[in-house]
């Protein structure tokens, strides 16, 4: 077998054997008087688009880690006057996500005072405040 050939075969064997990671934004803020949580999602190459989230609304995508595990995604977030940027999903994130198995969902929800991230939506952890 050729070496050219060589990262083919590895990201064809990451492709089959890695599981799907789907992400999940849910806001718990109220809409009034401040309003609707806006949701601006992106990775280097898609761009999800700006979503408006009623409270109790979800967003949620799904894709797979590339072949070198560099994928990033980031949000920004948008709540009247208050906004936040960060990492929804990279490699230091994903531990707070993923149950111990290749098929996970990470849980991030905005809330009043801040952001939250859970691997089963009952127990969160804090991770971020409003700017």
């Amino acid at each position: 077998m050729s070496w050219v050939f060589l990262p083919l075969v590895i990201m064809i064997f990451r492709l089959f054997s890695s599981g799907q990671i789907t992400i999940h934004v849910i806001s718990d803020v109220p809409d009034k008087p401040i309003g609707h949580l806006q949701v601006h999602c992106k990775s280097g190459d898609d761009d999800l688009k700006m979503r408006t989230l009623n409270d109790g609304g979800e967003f949620n995508w799904t894709f797979f880690d590339n072949i070198i595990e560099t994928t990033l995604y980031f949000c920004h977030f948008y709540w009247g006057s208050k906004n936040r940027v960060f990492d929804v999903f990279n490699r230091k994130i994903d531990r707070f996500c993923s149950p111990g198995n290749d098929n996970y969902d990470c849980y991030w929800v905005a809330r009043v005072d801040g952001f939250y991230i859970s691997r089963n939506k009952k127990e969160w952890t804090k991770m971020y405040d409003w700017m």
